[in-house]
């Protein structure tokens, strides 16, 4: 059975966490410095995912901290759900190697459905972290796409579209669907966001572009058949 880690060096956000992880088919392990959760990675190898909370934390300390947590596995799967607090949205990078993040004080249903969520991304993709069709390249551990051995800069939003649409098989993602799974339920702009996000992502992949294909009167669908013609 796999295990989630819970990094978490604040009481306060303990208090908060903990009761929201009980229940979980998973067992839960907490960690509450970096030195106690690289033993737990190296002692469970069975561990694909973790919560980290960055809750009264400096960033910087936490930023390295993730890093540490990714190298001392290299060649391990290790998903990363960050909890923040909402004045550290402003500084907030992708390079910081979250898979997504969570608002602190955080919502029950919404933490479920966003570990949920990262979990169901590999289903599909299997046990490597690289993806690749062609020329496109998507590193998941690095949070990489390259073109043609050439890196493509994408947003978080663009990369998290991305990565939805390969997942997902020939199955065709409606717009809400897509709003819901990448923007999240509590985002409140309209559908044409997708579009536009569709049409950059589309751009920045130059020739792999055209397997974005849009299934009129549904939404979207990835179909590398595209690819040659």
């Amino acid at each position: 059975m796999a295990t989630l880690i819970l990094w978490c060096e604040i009481e306060r956000a303990q208090r908060q966490l903990l009761p929201l992880l009980e229940g979980r088919e998973e067992p839960v392990i907490l960690c509450a410095s970096v030195a106690e959760a690289v033993d737990a990675l190296l002692d469970y190898p069975e561990a694909p995912l973790m919560l980290a909370s960055f809750v009264g934390v400096p960033l910087a300390h936490a930023q390295a901290a993730c890093r540490r947590f990714r190298s001392e596995i290299a060649g391990r799967r290790l998903r990363l759900l960050g909890v923040l607090e909402i004045g550290q949205l402003a500084e907030y990078d992708p390079m910081w190697g979250l898979d997504d993040f969570i608002l602190f004080p955080v919502d029950a249903q919404e933490l479920a459905a966003r570990l949920t969520m990262i979990l169901w991304r590999d289903r599909d993709l299997g046990a490597g972290s690289l993806f690749k069709l062609e020329s496109l390249v998507i590193d998941r551990d690095r949070h990489e796409v390259l073109v043609d051995s050439v890196p493509i800069s994408l947003t978080m939003k663009e990369y998290e579209l991305l990565l939805l649409l390969v997942t997902s098989g020939d199955r065709v993602l409606t717009r809400e669907a897509i709003l819901e799974s990448v923007w999240g339920s509590d985002y409140y702009g309209g559908e044409r966001t997708v579009d536009v996000h569709i049409r950059r992502l589309r751009a920045k992949l130059e020739d792999v572009g055209v397997c974005i294909e849009t299934v009129h009167g549904l939404g979207y669908r990835f179909s590398p058949k595209l690819l040659g013609g």
